[in-house]
């Protein structure tokens, strides 16, 4: 099969439930390629549930594994995803990060409670892809809880391709020098 028919065969997948089996497949397979392929595909179409249904299964995969005592699958399955994350470039356009960021917040509100995003650090003041965290600062409306803000990092970080450090403006006090660089979404 050459890309071309690749890809209309992953552009076939438009449906969610579809898509989550061909990604559910790939990761059977352990299909970097093809897994990666989706994700993207479902990070286009705005279905960031895909990602979340993929995290769990992995989840799954690994606790099976630890609870069956087979070092082998829990090796294989973290392998597949350093494997994914190597292959998913990081975002290290500041616009690439704030168009994502935007596209992200209908989900953001509707699974965490996200009221406001915005991010910062000195990508910002300088423009540059220079390797590094994004710092993301989020207002979350009712508790989120420890879990959940974690959820969320781990969340962003894969939505984004790079590490995210994130931070709650609402409830904890956010230094003068973050409001300064702040750019809200």
């Amino acid at each position: 099969m050459d890309n071309s028919q690749k890809e209309r065969h992953l552009v076939d997948a438009s449906n969610l439930d579809d898509m989550h089996d061909r990604l559910r497949q790939a990761v059977e397979a352990l299909d970097v390629e093809k897994a990666r392929r989706l994700l993207d595909l479902a990070d286009q179409m705005g279905a960031a549930q895909i990602r979340t249904l993929f995290q769990e299964d992995i989840y799954d995969r690994l606790l099976q594994g630890i609870e069956a005592c087979d070092p082998e699958a829990v090796r294989r399955h973290l392998q597949f995803l350093k494997d994914i994350d190597a292959s998913g470039s990081a975002d290290t356009d500041i616009e690439a990060v704030k168009r994502k960021l935007t596209e992200l917040k209908p989900y953001l509100k509707e699974q965490y409670n996200v009221t406001r995003v915005g991010v910062f650090n000195s990508r910002l003041r300088e423009g540059s892809g220079e390797e590094g965290n994004w710092e993301v600062l989020v207002d979350i409306e009712g508790p989120l809880g420890p879990v959940g803000f974690i959820g969320l990092e781990n969340y962003l970080s894969d939505a984004l391709g790079a590490r995210v450090s994130l931070i709650e403006g609402l409830k904890k006090p956010v230094g003068q020098h973050i409001l300064d660089e702040v750019e809200y979404l």
